[in-house]
């Protein structure tokens, strides 16, 4: 009879615990949800492309859809067609912007990945980009990614050697 009673009391005890994870695991998923904020990264990538000049253009957050946005240049602020009048430059150096302000979040942002865990893989973000924007591009590349060192590993690739030994620039003096 004991371990009947035993067994119930185990039982009313793990239903209890199980209620309780899952409204922590709730109030998490509330907490990154705050946290997680489009506005910010529209803002982020809106002065970086003022920073390096690329005047004009400017990415706002879609009306009625918090999770998504949409460029805009100019006088044309509904975002129809204006990808298509992008020089091959522009949109590498704004697709860009956003990659890297991907990295700095999370796809799904019930479930991130700690940084310690992701693996970024760079492939030629200086492809269609005039060399002016190599020395601003490697920079970025540097301080977002590369810097404090809190990705398990980043890996570059190019075909410019100009983008080449802007990055050796940045390697830790004698390794």
């Amino acid at each position: 009879e004991s371990i009947r009673t035993d067994i119930a009391t185990a039982e009313t005890e793990e239903k209890t615990l199980t209620t309780a994870i899952q409204s922590q695991e709730d109030i998490i998923i509330d907490n990154r949800k705050i946290i997680t904020n489009i506005e910010t990264s529209t803002t982020n990538i809106n002065n970086k492309m003022k920073s390096i000049g690329l005047e004009g253009f400017e990415i706002k957050q879609q009306p009625g859809n918090s999770n998504h946005y949409y460029l805009c240049r100019g006088i044309d602020s509904s975002g129809n067609d204006v990808y298509k009048s992008l020089s091959e430059g522009e949109k590498t150096l704004i697709t860009y912007l956003y990659f890297l302000e991907l990295c700095q979040g999370s796809v799904n942002s019930n479930y991130p990945t700690p940084d310690n865990k992701k693996i970024i893989v760079v492939d030629d973000p200086v492809s269609s980009l005039s060399h002016n924007y190599i020395y601003e591009i490697g920079d970025l590349t540097h301080k977002k990614l590369i810097k404090d060192y809190k990705y398990a590993q980043v890996i570059l690739l190019t075909h410019s050697l100009y983008y080449l030994h802007e990055m050796i620039k940045y390697l830790p003096k004698g390794k």
